[in-house]
C-alpha cells in the first residue's frame, strides 16, 4: 500500500477510514498517520478506538522510545498500540526504520497493531522515508478550520 497522500478538510476522515481497514487486516502490523500539529490526528484515532470498543496502549513520545520500541511492544505482543506525538524525522534513522520493517514483516514476536501518529514539518518529503503504509494528511489552515467547525457542529448538544 505505501503512504497515501490526502488533501483537504475531509482528509482526516479518509485517513481514519484507512486506519479502520488496517485494524481489520490481521496480516498488517504498522500504520502511519502523518500530518502537521493540530489537525486532530490523535483525537480522531482515539474516537475510532472508542467507537470500535478497542483498548489500546498509549505510547506518548519521550526521548529514546524509538531505540526501545521492540522492548515496549514485547510487554504486550498482541495489543493495539498508539505511538503518538512523535516527530516524523525519527523515522529517517536507519536503525529505527529497519526495526519497523522487521516488525511489519512479522520477523519479531509482535503480533499486535502499532499505529504511529507522526508530526510532519513543511520541509519533510515523503521520499525521504521508508514507511510501510499509512496516510499523509495535508491540510492548510482553511481546511483545518473547516474541519474543526464541522466537527464541533456535529458534536454540539442541540
Amino acid at each position: 500500500m505505501g503512504i497515501i497522500h490526502l488533501e483537504g478538510e475531509y482528509s482526516i476522515d479518509q485517513a481514519i477510514e484507512l486506519a479502520d481497514k488496517f485494524l481489520e487486516d490481521e496480516s498488517q502490523r504498522i500504520f502511519f498517520l502523518i500530518g502537521r500539529t493540530g489537525i486532530g490526528k490523535d483525537y480522531t484515532l482515539r474516537e475510532l478506538f472508542n467507537k470500535k470498543q478497542l483498548e489500546y496502549i498509549d505510547l506518548n513520545h519521550y526521548p529514546n522510545l524509538e531505540e526501545r520500541i521492540e522492548t515496549h511492544l514485547a510487554g504486550n505482543p498482541t495489543s493495539l498500540y498508539l505511538w503518538r506525538d512523535v516527530d516524523l524525522s525519527v523515522f529517517q534513522d536507519k536503525k529505527v526504520s529497519d526495526k519497523l520493517s522487521q516488525i511489519d514483516n512479522n520477523e519479531t514476536p509482535f503480533e499486535g497493531k502499532l499505529i504511529i501518529s507522526a508530526t510532519s514539518n513543511e520541509s519533510d518529503k515523503s521520499e525521504s522515508f521508508n514507511l510501510p503504509r499509512g496516510t499523509w494528511v495535508h491540510m492548510d489552515n482553511t481546511a483545518t478550520i473547516n474541519y474543526i467547525e464541522r466537527t464541533l457542529v456535529g458534536k454540539s448538544p442541540d
